[in-house]
């Protein structure tokens, strides 16, 4: 999960249209954070059996009272694993047949072979949400920024 909390303190949220500024700027940066995520799990191939990486996130942005307006983008779905998987990547392992078949079947360049085992290499993370705060971090406090300036100057 992605989040980011805009914490009620201080003098700034005893006004209502610093709030009311602030709520829009959180929704833009949320979706500006959604958006930006989507597009690198876009890249990654799919759908594969339980969907695809980039329709397994959700944006939500939250006005807690007393703690702040937080925006968050998650996982949800069937496959919401998958991102833990595009994050890090995953080490070499040995599929075993299922349901204490003693073979399992697969298909391999048009050719259906048997097998006791499969062995998958492993994958390479895309760290997809490391790059997606890295990225994002700089326009979402200046869209947060830019809203506060913009109601304190009235």
């Amino acid at each position: 999960m992605i989040k980011f909390t805009v914490e009620e303190t201080g003098w700034l949220f005893e006004r209502p249209d610093i709030e009311g500024a602030v709520v829009p700027a959180v929704q833009e940066a949320t979706r500006l954070v959604f958006d930006h995520a989507r597009g690198i799990l876009a890249a990654h191939p799919g759908p594969g059996h339980y969907g695809h990486s980039m329709d397994a996130i959700a944006q939500e942005t939250r006005h807690a009272e007393g703690i702040g307006i937080t925006g968050r983008v998650y996982g949800k779905g069937k496959a919401a694993f998958k991102l833990i998987f595009l994050e890090g990547g995953t080490a070499g392992h040995y599929i075993p047949p299922k349901g204490g078949r003693g073979v399992l079947a697969y298909q391999k360049g048009g050719e259906l072979r048997f097998r006791p085992y499969a062995h998958h290499p492993g994958t390479k993370g895309i760290q997809w949400k490391t790059r997606t705060q890295v990225e994002t971090s700089y326009p979402v406090r200046q869209l947060i920024e830019d809203a506060v300036r913009r109601a304190t100057e009235q």
